[in-house]
């Protein structure tokens, strides 16, 4: 069956970045459409990136008054080729601020803390 590892991000980003956008929306939405191009980045070779956030109660917050939207991604899933290191790396040039979150792998007795800033 295997071994799940779970996670919980909460970060924003800038809704001018619409081709990011579009990647989280497919990587949260069951129904949404796969961006016509995908990043050249390591994450979208790894076999588990489009699951990722499926797996639980992700989701984009896109106010009208705000330049940035909010994006919470929780859930667990298979982590065997480090997908959750691989979109932390991803993210990071895209982050309006910080990262904040965490993971943790069912076997393992500590919580791994992520705290990533974009240093523009």
């Amino acid at each position: 069956m295997g071994m799940y590892t779970e996670y919980a991000l909460k970060f924003s980003i800038s809704k001018d970045n619409r081709s990011v956008i579009d990647v989280l929306e497919y990587m949260i939405n069951v129904d949404a459409a796969i961006p016509a191009t995908l990043p050249h980045h390591p994450l979208f070779r790894a076999s588990r990136w489009d699951i990722m956030a499926k797996s639980g109660r992700s989701f984009i917050d896109e106010r009208d008054y705000l330049d940035t939207i909010d994006v919470m991604l929780i859930g667990e899933f298979k982590n065997y080729c480090g997908e959750i290191r691989l979109f932390l790396d991803w993210i990071k040039p895209h982050l309006e601020g910080y990262l904040i979150g965490h993971s943790h792998y069912e076997e393992d007795l500590e919580t791994v803390p992520y705290f990533i800033e974009n240093e523009l």
